[in-house]
């Protein structure tokens, strides 16, 4: 963790060096409002996944809500003492509320505030005994730099700082350790355990417009994370996904807009125990009239490890995405 907040802490400075080296004329000023309002590129007005990160210098405050459960899964069978628990099947739901705003301070550069905050739990006796509560509470902060924008491409890049503190509830664990310590509650055997975490990624994403149609959105990202379990270690992180996204407003003069794509995303980030990658394919549908506020309604699914499961869980979602331009 420390290595991870003294590098942080030289690329803030870098960054903020890098401002200060360029004074606030009004020609630059200019130049952060001379650009498109919206995700626009070109005569393309993209309709943006949610959770992906976009290759644009823009203004702007994003609101998402959303919630998903599990199709059925098959719980392992659960021991404690003597009594053998048969769980076979069991669900699980979880959450999803964040809140964003990222602020254009040059043509070239912004820097963005995120808080989030996630939740996983089962939803009968079995899988809540099985799998528990886990949750996480984050505050997400970062850097974009424009590399090139004209009207057919867009490339930034960037980076991204992650911290946050991930709550499990073990419900399992602890009765097997009430049974071993003849139903005393001791302090060496909790209900809760909560740590720290902290990411640090380093990202790369692009966009092309086709016309005014289509468009293609892709990222790329890379990074180092803190160990999400006591006795885990430091690990590289790899991320990567691609979008097509469509404007059906110029075909068919409806103000809808489209998105389809997939991401692969290693070490989940709704719970401490799960180890593995995430594979996610979403459907977007949102507004596209106006390049001052978008409003979409996201559907996922998402194969994902969960600790414990033998095989990889199906979660299906929904998420309302809202964001406004200024």
């Amino acid at each position: 963790m420390k290595n991870l907040l003294v590098l942080a802490t030289v690329l803030l400075c870098g960054a903020l060096s890098l401002v200060a080296r360029h004074d606030t004329a009004a020609t630059d000023s200019s130049k952060v409002q001379d650009s498109p309002l919206g995700p626009r590129l070109g005569k393309h007005l993209f309709s943006p996944p949610a959770g992906v990160l976009l290759p644009f210098i823009r203004t702007y405050s994003q609101a998402m809500l959303g919630g998903g459960t599990t199709t059925g899964i098959i719980l392992p069978e659960i021991q404690i003492g003597d009594r053998v628990v048969v769980a076979p099947v069991g669900d699980l739901a979880y959450m999803l509320m964040v809140a964003r705003h990222e602020q254009a301070i040059k043509s070239w550069m912004s820097f963005f505030v995120e808080g989030r905050v996630l939740g996983r739990l089962g939803t009968n006796v079995s899988s809540l005994l099985t799998q528990g509560v886990n949750a996480s509470v984050g505050l997400n902060m970062g850097w974009s730099v424009k590399i090139l924008e004209d009207d057919r491409w867009a490339v930034a890049t960037g980076l991204v700082l992650k911290t946050g503190t991930y709550t499990t509830i073990d419900v399992r664990k602890w009765a097997e350790g009430l049974v071993r310590d003849s139903g005393v509650v001791t302090a060496t055997n909790p209900l809760i355990d909560t740590r720290p975490s902290m990411k640090l990624n380093l990202n790369v994403r692009g966009a092309y417009t086709f016309n005014e149609t289509f468009g293609l959105m892709g990222f790329v990202n890379g990074g180092y994370s803190e160990p999400l379990t006591r006795d885990g270690a430091y690990e590289a992180v790899f991320d990567g996904g691609l979008a097509l996204s469509m404007n059906w407003d110029p075909v068919v003069d409806v103000t809808i807009g489209t998105s389809i794509g997939a991401d692969y995303r290693q070490i989940p980030e709704t719970a401490t125990q799960d180890q593995g990658a995430t594979k996610n394919v979403y459907l977007r549908i949102g507004y596209t009239g106006t390049d001052a506020y978008g409003l979409g309604l996201q559907f996922n699914g998402q194969f994902a490890p969960i600790a414990g499961i033998e095989h990889q869980v199906t979660f299906v979602s929904a998420l309302l995405d809202f964001r406004f331009y200024f």
